[in-house]
């Protein structure tokens, strides 16, 4: 028997103070991607200034789906990935820049990050077809893994244009088109002349400046339980940095009572089944954090952990031993931690 479930993104903005600002903050939101987006703005703009963030945005990500959606059929992306030419395909300069920041982080993550794995993503039930009710075979797999890898991508930086080297090859930007979204808002937001904020689309964010207590933001990471208790693993101090979550909470299936993960090894074509329930990234863009925290959801705590301290990241991983879980966090997550293992629970209002 097979069941599937889905939940949430565990991180929380929270106000921790007792302080109230003069004004109440502005909170724009709406809809993209499958998910919601958010801005919250310390200093309220005048309504003509709120009106005009308001279209700016979502003209904005309407664009950014236009471009990188596997789900709509004209996109920039499905067109690519219907193509059975392996001639050079010219690209619009979001995609191809969102593409070269992928190609480095496939590159400093060993392989880990790939967004090339969506016929395995499919084919074990967590795309656009439905859930199937068994274990994909090694035959099934051993097909699915002929096509994929990144390096079969190739891109031409003085023409700004890409091609396949087999015909099958596709490209799922899910697990990083988010974060790119969110910094492009940020980029709007502060051109507008804004520089305190928060920007959340899915439960990615990017922070600027000072909440609306004049003081740095703090996020909260939840453990990720599956009942109703709510506790937080960590409260975190940030300003001007993007923080990003993922992890088997968000969507698994249970197959004959065994746990499979929607993250998918890009070495093995099999669903992840180490033990990081959640991982959370701290970087200077969400961009980086969102495909960071997908590459070390594949990697697992143990590696993970080596490569984050040496090439400096910021990443907590939440694991599971047996029905408890523990927090590991690299060196440089440390200086943003103000709270560890906190059993404060928040009410479902506060969730962002």
């Amino acid at each position: 028997m097979k069941t599937t479930s889905i939940f949430l993104p565990l991180l929380i903005l929270l106000s921790l103070t007792g302080c109230t600002p003069s004004e109440p903050p502005v909170r724009l939101h709406g809809k993209t991607m499958g998910t919601t987006w958010s801005l919250t703005l310390s200093n309220p703009p005048t309504k003509a200034h709120s009106r005009q963030l308001q279209t700016q945005i979502e003209e904005l990500l309407e664009n950014i789906n236009s471009l990188m959606s596997t789900w709509r059929a004209d996109s920039e992306i499905s067109r690519f990935n219907t193509a059975t030419s392996t001639e050079w395909i010219d690209v619009s300069p979001q995609t191809y820049s969102l593409l070269q920041k992928a190609m480095r982080i496939h590159q400093q993550s060993g392989g880990a990050f790939d967004p090339t794995v969506s016929p395995l993503v499919e084919l074990w039930g967590f795309g656009h077809t439905l859930p199937s009710q068994a274990i994909p075979d090694d035959s099934q797999i051993q097909s699915k893994l002929q096509h994929i890898g990144l390096e079969k991508l190739q891109l031409d930086d003085s023409a700004k244009r890409m091609r396949k080297s087999t015909p099958q090859l596709q490209l799922d930007l899910s697990a990083i088109a988010k974060g790119y979204a969110v910094d492009e808002v940020a980029q709007l937001v502060t051109a507008s002349g804004i520089q305190d904020y928060l920007v959340e689309i899915g439960g990615e964010m990017r922070i600027s400046g000072k909440n609306p207590q004049g003081e740095s933001w703090r996020v909260a990471i939840e453990y990720p339980h599956i009942d109703k208790l709510r506790s937080a693993a960590a409260i975190l101090n940030l300003t001007n940095a993007a923080i990003a979550t993922s992890g088997d909470y968000r969507n698994f299936v249970d197959i004959d009572g065994k746990h499979y993960s929607h993250l998918i090894d890009p070495f093995t074509g099999r669903s992840v089944t180490h033990n990081p329930a959640s991982v959370t990234v701290i970087s200077r863009d969400c961009l980086s954090a969102d495909a960071w925290a997908t590459a070390f959801s594949v990697i697992g705590s143990r590696r993970g952990l080596d490569l984050a301290n040496s090439l400096k990241i910021a990443v907590m991983f939440i694991e599971r031993d047996g029905d408890k879980l523990a927090t590991i966090s690299s060196n440089k997550m440390m200086k943003y931690i103000v709270n560890q293992h906190s059993q404060t629970q928040y009410p479902e209002s506060e969730k962002e």
